[in-house]
């Protein structure tokens, strides 16, 4: 978490869940610690942060899950 904080991609959310709540919540059933990010913009797409987070956390032993959105805004219809 501390290389992710020192670099720019600053991300809007982030929780590191321990080996535990990750397994609670069903996101591992390996005994890891899981830690979840997320970006948003108003402006456009933020999968060139979230690519760029990727190598940090694998330089220090994270594994990458596949990303997933979870809302797209459309603009309101007339």
């Amino acid at each position: 978490m501390r290389a992710l904080a020192q670099s720019a991609l600053a991300p809007a959310g982030r929780r590191l869940l321990d080996a535990g709540e990750a397994l609670l919540s069903g996101t591992s059933r390996d005994g890891c610690s899981v830690l979840v990010l997320g970006w948003e913009s108003a402006t456009g797409p933020v999968d060139d942060r979230l690519a760029s987070a990727v190598e940090p956390a694998r330089s220090h032993g994270g594994r990458a899950g596949t990303p997933r959105r979870t809302a797209t805004l459309r603009p309101a219809r007339p």
